[in-house]
């Protein structure tokens, strides 16, 4: 099973990128007025889901690990925009909201036929459980190519 490890990278005009601790972060939010002036109103959002989710537990850590209902939130609300990248802006990974089905399968091996699964997705394309990733919590979310 597996957890979505989210590292934050703020990026601001006169300092750049860098990585900022999810606890600086949440703090934004205590600070002047004057802060929230200084980024887009779907990063703003972001910020205080982070503030409102974590508050005064938000890791002095620079990524945060979702799983499980905290997950499926956070994929909802930013998993149809380019903010979950896989190392690389180009291998992005999107939230789609479609039901899996884990359906039954018959496999040949070396003449004797055996049970095994796979996934089904609503278009009725079908992938092995090797090809999959699943997720930790409830509820169960799986990763199928580059889609939630």
């Amino acid at each position: 099973m597996n957890q979505l490890r989210l590292q934050l990278l703020l990026s601001r005009t006169r300092t750049g990128e860098r990585a900022k601790t999810i606890a600086e972060i949440a703090d934004l939010i205590n600070r002047s007025a004057h802060e929230q002036e200084l980024f887009s109103q779907e990063d703003w959002a972001f910020i205080q889901w982070i503030a409102q989710t974590l508050g005064e537990d938000a890791p002095e850590e620079d990524f945060i690990e979702l799983a499980g209902s905290t997950l499926l939130h956070w994929l909802a609300h930013w998993g149809d925009s380019t903010r979950i990248e896989n190392g690389k802006p180009e291998q992005c990974f999107s939230f789609r909201g479609e039901l899996a089905r884990i359906t039954p399968e018959l496999i040949n091996e070396g003449g004797e036929l055996q049970l095994g699964h796979e996934i089904t997705l609503p278009d009725g394309n079908q992938h092995s459980l090797n090809d999959v990733r699943f997720f930790t919590g409830q509820p169960l979310l799986v990763l199928v190519e580059r889609s939630f």
